[in-house]
């Protein structure tokens, strides 16, 4: 029961219990948890989508289901997107921005990519038609698994998340992996592990790309690749 309010409490803005600090092992513990938090989130989605589809048109829905999908996060991960962003920028142009020097305020780079995965997550959920539970159910569940891919092996992760990464184990992510594909499985069949697959080589290559490029694995890059997952399968939803 820890392991799940600490997951809720590192990817949502899920009040309880009150105390923000968690302990590496709770953080590194609540992997498994990833996907069924981003399952919580889904259900959400579809709830609202329930709700309001017979009122709104799809292209105003689609605007509030993303709004609310933000606000269950708290922007955190579009925030971790917009930082990374910014970071990559500064270190291709070999200059200091102010993800690079620490700071939050994000730069252009990093506004400009917020707005385009916004925007293709609106439009995605936009023309998904009859598919559109399906797609809003599933994406945060396989956003949320691929961070916890991303977290394990990671072989120079920042310091701030080496805690967590050196306590996440195989059988973490394998749990994290049965919940996900389960979940999957049951609710989009083949089309969804295919899609799942997708999502795994996507952030397997991102996490190689950010040892390399950055170092390593930090808070900010998971929020990055969990918002890039979570995209990424919402397209592979409307598309297929």
């Amino acid at each position: 029961m820890q392991s799940l309010q600490a997951a809720l409490k590192f990817l949502t803005v899920f009040p309880y219990p009150k105390a923000s600090a968690r302990s590496p092992w709770e953080i590194s513990s609540a992997i498994l948890f990833f996907p069924l938090v981003g399952f919580f989130v889904g259900v959400l989605l579809v709830v609202f989508n329930y709700i309001f589809d017979p009122y709104l048109a799809s292209e105003i829905l689609s605007v509030l289901l993303v709004a609310v999908l933000v606000m269950a996060t708290g922007a955190r991960h579009l925030s971790g997107l917009a930082n990374t962003v910014d970071r990559l920028a500064s270190e291709i142009e070999g200059r200091k921005t102010h993800a690079a020097s620490g700071e939050s305020l994000a730069g252009i780079f990093g506004v400009a990519t917020v707005v385009l995965m916004i925007a293709f997550k609106i439009r995605a959920i936009e023309v998904m038609g009859e598919a559109r539970n399906q797609g809003v159910l599933l994406a945060p569940v396989l956003g949320y698994w691929a961070m916890a891919i991303l977290m394990y092996g990671s072989a120079r992760p920042d310091k701030e998340i080496q805690p967590t990464a050196e306590r996440v184990r195989g059988k973490h992510l394998f749990l994290s992996t049965l919940i996900a594909l389960s979940l999957v499985a049951t609710l989009a069949g083949k089309l969804g592990l295919r899609i799942a697959l997708s999502i795994s080589l996507f952030a397997v290559l991102a996490r190689a790309y950010f040892e390399r490029r950055l170092g390593g694995v930090n808070n900010y890059t998971l929020g990055a690749v969990s918002e890039l997952a979570e995209t990424f399968a919402l397209i592979l939803f409307a598309t297929f």
